[in-house]
């Protein structure tokens, strides 16, 4: 994970929790740590992330307007992450994410014809719902 997003993770871990207990129970989130940040990254933009009491913690609208944009965000960044990996590797493939007989009887000759190709990269097949390619797609 790049140092610069920490915060912001943290951010959406304590947002999503609604909870700084809870957060920090999340892999990789350390409590003073994770607080210490929360109140640098509410200093760096000038605004309250969170209305905090002894038993709640909520978002303010800019709270919630930062957690609407970060989510997609880390999300790339993640991905980016990812595939800049990926094109270190030696050996690169292509996934083809397909829903379970949605290939009407083609995906056997796609898949042979494409190892016929000399230059091909190396093609494996993930099977999936439908409603599961936007995630695919986003997390690389």
């Amino acid at each position: 994970m790049p140092a610069e997003s920490r915060a912001l993770r943290y951010f959406v871990a304590v947002a999503e929790e609604r909870n700084f207990t809870r957060a920090a129970a999340r892999p990789g989130i350390a409590g003073p740590a994770r607080s210490r940040a929360i109140r640098n990254l509410e200093a760096e933009l000038g605004v309250r992330l969170f209305e905090r009491s002894t038993r709640v913690v909520e978002l303010t609208e800019p709270g919630a307007v930062l957690l609407a944009q970060a989510r997609p965000a880390l999300e790339a960044l993640d991905a980016a992450v990812r595939r800049a990996v990926r094109a270190s590797a030696p050996h690169r493939s292509v996934l083809l994410a397909v829903k379970a007989d949605a290939d009407g009887g083609l995906l056997e000759d796609i898949l042979a014809a494409a190892a016929d190709e000399p230059d091909a990269e190396p093609v494996a097949v993930q099977l999936c719902g439908w409603r599961e390619h936007p995630r695919l797609l986003r997390t690389g």
